[in-house]
């Protein structure tokens, strides 16, 4: 069982049910010294290679730093009455992991994401001690307590909803078309999401979910 116990990360989350998509989250390898145009192609001698003298060399591939200002405004007191004076501006370097989504879909690149990406060198989360993310498009809520065969999810609603579009299966391309979400549709898309037989789980097993 994946430890529940990794680094949290706040990461906006914008999933919407209408768009249902497993995307898998994973970290990116990149190299401050490469371009990362020719060195992270799939299926390629250079692929990967570079990564452990990377490390070496004393980087970090897998989180990218940058100068974040914070701004803070600066007062002064007259007659008992504070005034507000102008700003003072501090810099703060933030150091962030390179995360990506990962499409796990047969639809999307003949269901080779996850694989060309290991070949890239990338690595799940779990791997860099981060808690598991939930694999609905554009949501990175961790610890997603949802299983299924088509992947971990945070909610029940995100869970019944891929189980329906996927048949269940991430490799076939055969499953139920839902109702939209909103409408005089919405009840019978209510009514759909109820009906499907949804297992919540304690936390994810290595390696559930990161099939491809």
């Amino acid at each position: 069982m994946a430890s529940k116990e990794g680094k949290l990360i706040r990461i906006p989350s914008t999933a919407r049910m209408s768009r249902p998509a497993r995307l898998v989250k994973m970290v990116a390898a990149i190299c401050p010294d490469r371009d990362t145009l020719v060195s992270h192609q799939p299926n390629t001698a250079s692929t990967g290679f570079w990564i452990p003298q990377c490390i070496a060399d004393g980087h970090d591939p897998f989180t990218t730093s940058k100068e974040v200002e914070i701004k803070r405004p600066t007062y002064e007191e007259r007659d008992g009455k504070k005034f507000k004076t102008g700003e003072e501006v501090e810099v703060e370097l933030v150091t962030t992991p390179n995360m990506e989504q990962v499409a796990s879909e047969l639809k999307a690149y003949s269901g080779r994401g996850i694989e060309a990406a290991l070949e890239m060198g990338w690595k799940y989360p779990e791997e860099l001690g981060y808690a598991p993310f939930c694999d609905f498009l554009n949501c990175f809520i961790q610890n997603p307590k949802f299983e299924t065969n088509v992947g971990s999810y945070c909610n029940r609603d995100q869970a019944a909803i891929m189980v329906l579009v996927t048949g269940n299966n991430m490799r076939s391309d055969v499953g139920t078309p839902t109702y939209i979400t909103f409408g005089d549709d919405a009840p019978n898309f209510r009514r759909q999401l109820d009906n499907v037989n949804v297992q919540q789980g304690a936390g994810r097993q290595t390696g559930v979910g990161h099939d491809h």
